[in-house]
């Protein structure tokens, strides 16, 4: 009987304390959300105090030539917040006692919404209908904060409006972040420089050292033209929710439009290469291509073409570049929206695929067996698929070529370059660790991983001092 006593005695001491127990960790598990709920509020609050504040960079005055000089004569290029979507005329433009108010087209949100709101800025654009014989005398403008009468001075960049048309093709690349295949970008400038007549906008944040010396090469050559993107304002408490590279394009895309008087202009990766099926066209060019196209159809303003993923047969890669002879192709179910040559007198703004705020439906897309967008994905080209379409991508005199220029390439540098197809070196894990970290993290910040990556490579960083660098002007 006291045995049976003492069983119910300790089996109540263990109910009470499985009792209490619950009770703590319900309280704490509420504590829990009670703290990151005020921490969720804090970080809501701190957006919402600075959701009027815009981070401008850049001022062009609009080529003639241009579509969008029917609407305007000066671009002005900046981030602004996500939560911004009332002050529609943030500030103007100050000359001889008038005010020319920025006038927007539809503010993208894209990443905004991606991103679940958690990377809060995005680049958008804004016009000025400013005189144009007022224009044509400016070097400088005053801009003027509608908000908080604060003043900014901004050089406005001419180089476009005062030039002629180059009728090639401009090719705009993302932001260069963390980048360091050398390989993968000796073959896209190379196969660009077959097409003879282009342009290639280069816009970087951290390349590795031989990446950067090989860009600087091309840059001799008149072939590269590279460009430092702007630093985020470390010390700004807004620094985490802004994507350091992903989603930033539009902002740079702009940019290249914009620096240049282009009448044809394209995005792509560095990894992607437009590839023509008919040997007589090919040997004629990529731009009287799209030309001949163009006369076709004299209302279309991009013409577009297909993505599919190479996968090389040959995977030994070696200075013989057999490797890249012969490519298997899959479908890029990723980038349904393919690449395009974009006409730059029937469209107002680039975008990654095709002219922003266009709709496919919108553009002229190749048929496959006309032309197609290759993507040498680097987890793709070494990947073993089964595929009945094979293409040629180098024939043997560009094998010859390459080879050639490569040895001239080794020499200048006056250095040996390791032959390898190198990854990414985004961490992953990193960021990942971070996004645990803080639910209010953006996933595309990688500002934090700074150090843990810094130590993969030898890094070239933009700075201030770098040529062609300017900085975002904070402006409420």
């Amino acid at each position: 009987m006291l045995h049976i006593h003492r069983r119910l005695f300790y089996s109540l001491i263990i109910f009470c304390f499985l009792i209490i127990y619950s009770d703590g960790a319900k309280h704490n598990k509420g504590l829990n959300k009670i703290n990151r709920l005020k921490n969720d509020n804090k970080y809501r609050l701190l957006q919402h105090r600075n959701s009027e504040n815009l981070y401008l960079w850049k001022f062009y005055a609009i080529p003639k030539n241009y579509l969008l000089a029917k609407k305007g004569t000066i671009l002005g290029i900046y981030l602004r917040q996500c939560f911004n979507r009332k002050n529609k005329n943030q500030f103007y433009i100050s000359s001889n006692n008038k005010s020319y108010y920025a006038q927007n087209d539809q503010f993208h949100t894209k990443l905004c919404e991606i991103s679940k709101y958690k990377c809060l800025y995005y680049p958008h654009q804004s016009y000025f209908k400013v005189p144009h014989n007022i224009v044509s005398n400016l070097e400088e403008i005053e801009i003027v904060s509608k908000i908080t009468g604060k003043k900014r001075t901004f050089h406005l960049d001419t180089t476009a409006a005062n030039s002629k048309p180059f009728d090639g093709i401009t090719v705009c690349t993302p932001l260069l972040y963390y980048y360091n295949n050398w390989l993968q970008m000796f073959m896209f400038l190379e196969k660009w420089r077959e097409e003879k007549n282009v342009r290639i906008m280069i816009y970087y944040r951290s390349l590795s050292r031989d990446v950067f010396e090989l860009l600087k090469y091309y840059e001799k050559l008149n072939i590269v033209y590279l460009i430092p993107s702007p630093i985020f304002p470390r010390n700004d408490p807004m620094q985490k929710f802004v994507a350091t590279s992903g989603g930033m394009g539009p902002l740079f895309f702009n940019d290249c439009m914009y620096r240049n008087n282009a009448n044809y202009l394209t995005v792509m990766d560095v990894d992607e290469y437009f590839h023509i099926f008919d040997e007589q066209s090919r040997k004629k060019g990529l731009l009287e291509f799209v030309k001949k196209k163009a006369n076709q159809y004299p209302m279309i303003g991009f013409f577009n073409f297909q993505s599919y993923y190479m996968s090389y047969i040959n995977k030994k890669v070696d200075d013989s570049f057999n490797f890249a002879t012969e490519s298997l192709l899959t479908l890029d179910s990723m980038n349904i929206q393919g690449k395009s040559i974009m006409l730059t007198n029937k469209i107002y703004y680039p975008s990654y695929h095709i002219p922003l705020f266009k709709k496919e439906n919108d553009g002229y897309r190749f048929k496959k067996n006309e032309g197609i967008l290759l993507h040498a994905r680097p987890n793709y080209i070494f990947k073993n698929v089964e595929s009945k379409d094979k293409i040629q991508f180098l024939g043997g005199p560009e094998k010859l070529k390459f080879n050639s220029e490569y040895r001239t390439l080794e020499k200048n540098l006056n250095k040996t370059l390791v032959f390898k197809y190198k990854h990414t070196v985004i961490s992953d894990r990193c960021i990942l660790k971070n996004k645990k970290k803080s639910e209010n993290y953006c996933n595309w910040n990688i500002e934090e991983c700074g150090k843990q990556i810094d130590l993969l490579e030898n890094w070239i960083y933009t700075s201030e001092k770098s040529k062609n660098y300017q900085e975002y002007v904070k402006l409420k």
